[in-house]
């Protein structure tokens, strides 16, 4: 009796998209993003150094910065004290 292997399936396109694209962010999201990228260069502070401060994980911070995930309000405190700012700054 010969057990024959089925052929591995595809995972291209399945699941949920990663990111949101551009076009469904929000306009206030596209600026909260581009404020912190903005926020830290201007610190001089790495993603390391900034989630550390903001006591978040590297990747966070990263999904932050690129818009893959929105911070909720205790965390955008977080990470405008990380970098120097007021939350407001990051908004505007």
């Amino acid at each position: 009796m010969s057990l024959k292997s089925k052929p591995k399936k595809s995972r291209v396109g399945t699941g949920r998209p990663r990111t949101l694209p551009p076009k469904y962010r929000s306009p206030l999201h596209a600026t909260f993003c581009e404020r912190l990228l903005a926020a830290r260069l201007a610190a001089g502070l790495t993603q390391k150094q900034a989630a550390q401060r903001a006591n978040v994980g590297v990747l966070m911070w990263c999904f932050y910065e690129t818009g893959r995930r929105q911070p909720s309000l205790r965390a955008l405190e977080r990470l405008a004290s990380a970098v120097g700012c007021e939350p407001a700054d990051l908004l505007r």
